[in-house]
């Protein structure tokens, strides 16, 4: 039918979601979604969008020989219900936007999308980011966090030095003081650390949705 697309929905094991999801896109996947199932901490439903006129009996098969692999190998796998719909093509610009809830951070902040309505905490400081911007953002902080050639071109005073001009200066000519350039490599990561696994459902939705794979 024109206008439309399948949608296939089955549950995984922790243990197997990656192996999975990486055989849905090799199955010709447009897009992917991964949701933790209520009350399973364990499990994860996967679902995923292909073109109409998908042959569905065919990839049924498939991924009930793909699963038996699986098990064949030690790994727990789920039972072998797949769950299989086709939807308007126009609810995909509406259907994305259910996946990025509002995200709570610390105690007096919450990240949320600019649709969400609320109601939203009063207690609580609002910032509203795009998911695709969010990633943005990271990336583009990771890549000026670890910038050294620019700084060490413009920056001459001491007191201006960026993280990495300050652990070059654990080296020298004669040796390199392995130890505490090591402690200080281990914090310069940590305010990274800290913004991506804040963000990072967002990130890795935006980025299985988009169909794009390694």
């Amino acid at each position: 039918m024109a206008g439309t697309y399948v949608e296939v929905s089955l549950t995984a094991t922790s243990e197997t979601e990656e192996a999975l999801c990486d055989f849905l896109f090799s199955e010709g996947a447009l897009g992917l979604v991964t949701e933790e199932v209520p009350g399973e901490a364990a499990r994860t439903r996967i679902r995923a969008s292909f073109g109409a006129g998908l042959p569905v009996d065919p990839l049924r098969d498939k991924l009930a020989r793909y699963r038996l692999a699986l098990a064949a190998l030690g790994l727990p796998v789920t039972d072998g219900t797949i769950q299989v719909r086709e939807l308007p093509i126009e609810d995909w610009g509406h259907n994305w936007k259910q996946h990025f809830t509002p995200l709570p951070v610390g105690r007096g902040l919450l990240i949320a999308p600019p649709w969400e309505a609320g109601p939203l905490p009063p207690d609580r400081l609002v910032i509203r980011v795009e998911p695709a911007m969010a990633t943005l953002l990271i990336i583009k902080f990771m890549w000026n966090w670890n910038e050294f050639f620019w700084p060490l071109v413009v920056v001459n005073s001491p007191r201006m030095r960026v993280v990495t001009l300050g652990l070059m200066s654990f080296t020298n000519m004669y040796f390199i003081e392995y130890n505490l350039l090591t402690a200080a490599a281990v914090i310069s990561v940590l305010p990274i650390l800290v913004i991506f696994l804040t963000l990072q459902k967002w990130v890795v939705q935006a980025v299985v949705m988009s169909g794009l794979k390694g």
